[in-house]
């Protein structure tokens, strides 16, 4: 006759609070590693995107320049990060200063045409960088106000101060050709991103994206 037993072989069952602890730690490691990365890419893509706005502004406004048969001028806020094109001699006012100098080198961009004299429509262009990006500030060239008028309907408007003093004025001739100029966007990183504008072709480049030195 033969007795024995059964044996019952050890088994863990859940895990231990040490074993929890140690994984939210390494979790929490992880997560402060990537952040500053993700973060930095989101602020790149906000640089890139607000140079890429700046872009299409100014293409739309020289085509606009070249089908209308009228010079326009194309202005932004220094140190802000709105921007705006309307016909350089806009009847019913229009920007202040005529053209000038070129300024020295969105969220995008809504455009609308409004009502300039009776049966004749004006196309103008408004838009806003992202958050956090910024256009360069005055250089003390001459600027000048824009009739806020010009640019009713458009969304974003009505947060702009009719006192705004504008940048010199990037100007389009119906050929296409431009007064030149170039100028750099600013992100809260100290990353810039220059925007060039070519005189004879009204062409536009953008560089890539540089880290300013420090001071």
């Amino acid at each position: 006759m033969t007795s024995g037993r059964a044996v019952t072989g050890s088994s863990r069952q859940g895990i231990t609070l040490l074993e929890i602890l140690l994984v939210l730690g390494l979790l929490a490691l992880a997560a402060g590693l990537s952040l500053p990365a993700i973060m930095g890419f989101v602020r790149d893509k906000a640089l890139r995107s607000g140079a890429d706005a700046v872009r299409s502004a100014l293409q739309s406004t020289r085509l606009r320049a070249m089908e209308r048969g009228e010079a326009y001028s194309w202005r932004f806020e220094p140190g802000g990060r709105w921007f705006a094109a309307v016909p350089r001699d806009a009847a019913g006012g229009g920007a202040t200063a005529g053209a000038g100098s070129g300024a020295p080198s969105g969220q995008g961009a809504a455009s609308n045409a409004t009502q300039a004299a009776p049966g004749e429509r004006v196309w103008v262009l408004l838009g806003e960088l992202p958050e956090g990006v910024a256009f360069p500030p005055s250089d003390g060239a001459a600027g000048g106000t824009i009739d806020l008028k010009l640019l009713e309907g458009l969304p974003g408007v009505e947060r702009l101060r009719p006192e705004t003093v504008w940048s010199a004025p990037w100007t389009f001739s119906v050929d296409g050709s431009s007064n030149g100029g170039e100028i750099t966007l600013t992100n809260a990183r100290s990353q810039t991103i220059r925007i060039s504008l070519r005189a004879l072709t009204g062409t536009v480049t953008l560089s890539p994206i540089e880290t300013a030195a420090p001071r």
